[in-house]
């Protein structure tokens, strides 16, 4: 079965280019390791910590 919380680089080079862009706030610094934590939280079936 395959890890479905990693992103191969085709993936990721698919996903990025929806990422925002020149957005008001905060410098974005690391998207792909956000996602990366979302999806092992939804592949793993753990909670968010409270």
């Amino acid at each position: 079965m395959a890890d479905l919380s990693q992103l191969s680089d085709e993936q990721w080079t698919v996903i990025e280019s929806f990422m925002p862009r020149n957005q008001p706030g905060p410098e974005r610094k690391d998207d792909y390791h956000i996602l990366f934590g979302i999806l092992h939280v939804l592949a793993s079936g753990c909670h968010w910590g409270n």
